[in-house]
This record gives structure tokens, C-alpha cells and sequence, in this order.
């Protein structure tokens, strides 16, 4: 166990005590495999790909931690994922008492908040957020890191795409390409040609690429969710109507990243999108999909953009959805104090064009397109 990783766990240790001690809790029980990977600084829970359930249950009090597992994951848990950081592990046979039972016995009679449902428990996970934000310095860079895996990945993917191949074609080569980099995919929306005006969320078939492609995928990696978009067209200029809509979309993204800072309103940045939606002529596009949110360590939470009392804090992380029917833009940002908009997925190896708001510049992707 690395300093700098024991210093992320006991800042995060300070955390939930101070939730603990301001809510009135008495335990806080994680069996998320997001929250496992933020108590534990990016480890790994999981054992079922399609479950947001984990192998264990983390019970935290104001003194103590524990890991509560099974025999069979509770010694890969101990030496992989927790390491040296200062959590008991307690290993249980399958058989016997389950995980659930032995923590709520630890705390029995005890005031407990968990993000899993649990008889006895109150359960919330949007209240972990209070926890998970701001990110750390530690966070931060692993974002960075996975930022710029996910978008090489794409781009390995746009170079692999050709005109003929199929959906389930794309899907095969996406999964290859996380792969390489570690990572897990929790969104691959796959649109081709009609289905991608026909539908907000295609899903990978057979259908075969005639002119467009579009890539909505979120990569995943030490829990963190990298959400990010791409179109691709083949075989000549992008059609006029679409990139109209294109570049409408791309300037309402412009305008809500460069508006997403510390102590913003997010019910203030929807209202503002929802007026560039109608000044742009496509008035009732709002309606039709979310328009992002935060991330992390979810792959999305838009919950926050209809609350007129929620507040953007200092190193939050969102990615910004922005449809228009037959186009769609999205990234994944940070914002801090500090260092200002951070888009994690832009680096400069995708065709970009700059965009004003508010009296500052950022650079976004454009349709690819492929001769």
C-alpha cells in the first residue's frame, strides 16, 4: 500500500465520520461495487459484470471497518483490493451466517444508512454523494488516465469501422479494445444509419453501416465512469441537415461545460440549455433525452438537473448529453477551483472545432468522416 493511497483512504475515513457525526448515523454498510471502489481507492468488488451488487459488504462505524465476505472472495479481497489499508476482513463460510446478517448483527440496535436494501438500514445512495465529492487529488489523476485510454479506444474503434460491417461487428472490437486497457464498458449504445434518428438508445444488431455510425459508450476503470460520444461518417460529406443539428448540439454543450463550476445551480444550466434548444429551432429536443449530469463513480445521475436547490461543488466530474434527433454530443469533465473545465475524454487526436460562451473558448469533437 502506497502513501499516497493511504492518505486518500484516511481523508476519505475523515468523510464518513464527519457524515456519520452530521446525520446522526451510527454505521454507513456499502455493498455497491461503486462505493467499495470509492471507499477503497479504486478496488474491485464485483463478481457478476451485470450487478451493482458486490461480493461484500463494507461496514463502517466511527472506529472500525470491516470487509465481511465469503470464503471464496474474502482472501482475494483481503490481498487485491484492500490491501494494507486498515479494514478487517472477516471470511464467512457460504453455508453459514450471510455477509448482511453478520454486519447488521455488529451494529444491531444501532441508527444505519446503507446504498444496498437492508432490513433495518435506511437506504439512499444519492446521500453518498456527499461523500464521493469533492474528488481527490488522487481521483483526479486516475480520471485523467482513464479519460485518455477511453477516447484511444474509440479512435482504435473509428479506425477498425468500415462501410458493410455491422453493429455486433463494432461491438466485438469496442470490447477488445477496453479490454487492452483494463477496462469494463457500463453503456455501448451502437446506432447505425436510420436507427440513429429512430431511436435516442440503439442497441447493437445485425443492421449493416451504410453512412453513419454513432459510438455512445462509458468505459469504466477503479469505479470510475468515463462516459463519452462519438460520430463517424463514411463515404462522403456529413448531409447539411445533420450537421446543422450537429454544431447546434456542440454550441448547447459549449455553453452548459463552460457554466458548470463550483456553486452553479444545475437547475440554472438546464433552464439556459432549454432556451438554447428553442433559440436554435429545435424547441421541444429537450424533452426528449436528459441532458447529462453527474458521474463518477455512476456511469450518470441526471436527477439533479430538475432540483432547483442542487448546488455544483468544487472537483465534481459530469458528462453533458446533448441529442438533437439524429445527432448526439457527450463528454466527460471535471471542474475545480483550481484548474477551471477539465474535459478528460478530449485530447486532441479527434477532429475538434472551437467554440465561444460566456467570453472563453473550448474545443469540442466533430463528426469523423471516413472516405
Amino acid at each position: 500500500m502506497n502513501h499516497e493511497c493511504m492518505a486518500e483512504y484516511q481523508e476519505k475515513r475523515e468523510r464518513i465520520n464527519r457524515f456519520l457525526n452530521e446525520n446522526g448515523y451510527d454505521a454507513i454498510i456499502f455493498g455497491t461495487t461503486a462505493n467499495f471502489a470509492w471507499a477503497t481507492c479504486g478496488g474491485d468488488s464485483h463478481i457478476l459484470l451485470d450487478s451493482q451488487g458486490g461480493s461484500c459488504i463494507l461496514l463502517f462505524t466511527a472506529d472500525k471497518a470491516y470487509c465481511i465476505a465469503n470464503k471464496m472472495d474474502a482472501a482475494r479481497l483481503k490481498d487485491q483490493e484492500i490491501g494494507g489499508l486498515p479494514i478487517e476482513v472477516i471470511s464467512l463460510k457460504w453455508f453459514e451466517e450471510s455477509t448482511v446478517a453478520y454486519a447488521m448483527n455488529l451494529v444491531s440496535g444501532k441508527r444505519i444508512i446503507s446504498d444496498i436494501p437492508i432490513s433495518g438500514a435506511e437506504l439512499s445512495f444519492s446521500a453518498f454523494y456527499q461523500l464521493h465529492y469533492p474528488l481527490t487529488l488522487g481521483e483526479v489523476n486516475r480520471y485523467r488516465k482513464i479519460g485518455k485510454d477511453t477516447e484511444n479506444a474509440v479512435l482504435a474503434v473509428a479506425g477498425f469501422a468500415e462501410h458493410g460491417m455491422t453493429a455486433n461487428d463494432i461491438q466485438t472490437k469496442l470490447l477488445e479494445e477496453f479490454s487492452k486497457r483494463s477496462q469494463q464498458i457500463t453503456c455501448m449504445i451502437i446506432g447505425v444509419d436510420d436507427e440513429i434518428s429512430k431511436y435516442r438508445h440503439p442497441l447493437p444488431a445485425d443492421q449493416k453501416i451504410d453512412r453513419a455510425l454513432m459510438l455512445v459508450l462509458s468505459g469504466k476503470r477503479y469505479g470510475l465512469n468515463v462516459p463519452i460520444t462519438r460520430m463517424i461518417y463514411f463515404d462522403g460529406d456529413v448531409p447539411e441537415d445533420i450537421e446543422k443539428r450537429y454544431q447546434a448540439a456542440c454550441t448547447i454543450e459549449a455553453n452548459t461545460i463552460l457554466s458548470a463550476r463550483p456553486g452553479a445551480k444545475f437547475y440554472d444550466i438546464s433552464m439556459m440549455q432549454k432556451k438554447l434548444y428553442e433559440q436554435f429551432g429545435y424547441a421541444n429536443e429537450w424533452e426528449e433525452h436528459f441532458a447529462g449530469g453527474l458521474t463518477g463513480y455512476m456511469a450518470n445521475d441526471a436527477s439533479f438537473c430538475t432540483n432547483k436547490e442542487a448546488v455544483m461543488v468544487n472537483r465534481q466530474s459530469f458528462n453533458w448529453y446533448v441529442t438533437i434527433t439524429g445527432v448526439n454530443v457527450e463528454e466527460t469533465m471535471l471542474t475545480s477551483e483550481e484548474d477551471g473545465v477539465e474535459l478528460v475524454t478530449v485530447q486532441g487526436i479527434w477532429p475538434e472545432k472551437a467554440y465561444q460562451a460566456g467570453g472563453e473558448e473550448i474545443r469540442l469533437p466533430q463528426i469523423m468522416v471516413k472516405d
